[in-house]
C-alpha cells in the first residue's frame, strides 16, 4: 500500500535531526513531504540539508506566510497527489512527533499489504482531503 506522509514544521530548527527520521525513511512504500510553515528560524535550511543527505523520497515545501495548519496540510496533499497515486496520506505536526511513540508501529502496519486500516474520523465530507488522515485518527 503506497502511503504519503506529510510532516509539518514551524520553528523546529533545533529539534530536526537525522536520527528522528532514519528508520521511518527506510519504508519502501512511503514518500515524505516536509512542509515548512513560515518558520522564523532556520528550519527550512535544516530541512533542505536533510533532504540532500537522505534521498529523493523526501520533498520539502516552503510556505512563506503562515496561513494555519490546514493550509499547510492542503499544500502537502496537493503536492503529493500531483506526484503519485497514494492509497492514503497521513499528516502530523513535527512538534507532536515525540508524543507519537507508536508512529513506527502505525507505519509498519500501513506498509503491511494484508492490513486493514481503520480510521476514526468525525469528518464525512472531505473532497480534497479524501484519504488524508491525521495520525491521531488511525487505529490499528
Amino acid at each position: 500500500m503506497k502511503t504519503g506522509i506529510i510532516i509539518l514544521f514551524f520553528n523546529n530548527e533545533n529539534e530536526i535531526t537525522k536520527e528522528y527520521f532514519r528508520e521511518l525513511l527506510n519504508k519502501p512504500t512511503s514518500c515524505f513531504c516536509l512542509v515548512n510553515n513560515a518558520s522564523n528560524d532556520k528550519t527550512l535550511h535544516r530541512l533542505v540539508d536533510f533532504k540532500k543527505a537522505i534521498n529523493n523520497k523526501v520533498t520539502v515545501l516552503d510556505i512563506k506566510r503562515n496561513k494555519g495548519v490546514k493550509a499547510a496540510i492542503k499544500a502537502g496533499v496537493r503536492y503529493l497527489k500531483n506526484q503519485q497515486d497514494f492509497n492514503s496520506i497521513i499528516y502530523f505536526e513535527f512538534s507532536e512527533y515525540k508524543k507519537q511513540k507508536h508512529l513506527k508501529n502505525i507505519l509498519n502496519f500501513l506498509n503491511n499489504e494484508n492490513s486493514n486500516m481503520q480510521v476514526i474520523s468525525k469528518t464525512t465530507d472531505r473532497k480534497i482531503l479524501k484519504n488524508v488522515f491525521s495520525i491521531k485518527e488511525i487505529a490499528y
